[in-house]
């Protein structure tokens, strides 16, 4: 298998993250629910700043349905 170079550097990827977290932690911190914020704006800086064609990808849902039985509800795309 190729080994294949990172599009961005380590410390580019640290300061999108802070970023992104740090806006998270100001405006409403729900990290366990935040993959979606995330996604779509680290999608958007990547983009914008660095120039990368990146896109927000998600395609899972999970919500339980009864706390009782732990009875979970499941939707997905492949």
């Amino acid at each position: 298998m190729k080994k294949s170079e990172l599009v961005i550097t380590i410390p580019e990827y640290n300061r999108i993250f802070q970023v992104v977290h740090s806006v998270s932690t100001a405006f409403d911190d729900r990290s366990r629910a935040s993959c979606l914020f995330y996604n779509t704006v680290g999608a958007f800086l990547l983009a914008r700043s660095l120039g990368v064609p990146a896109r927000a990808l998600m395609g899972a849902a999970f919500f339980r349905v009864d706390d009782a039985t732990y009875t979970v509800l499941c939707f997905a795309e492949q």
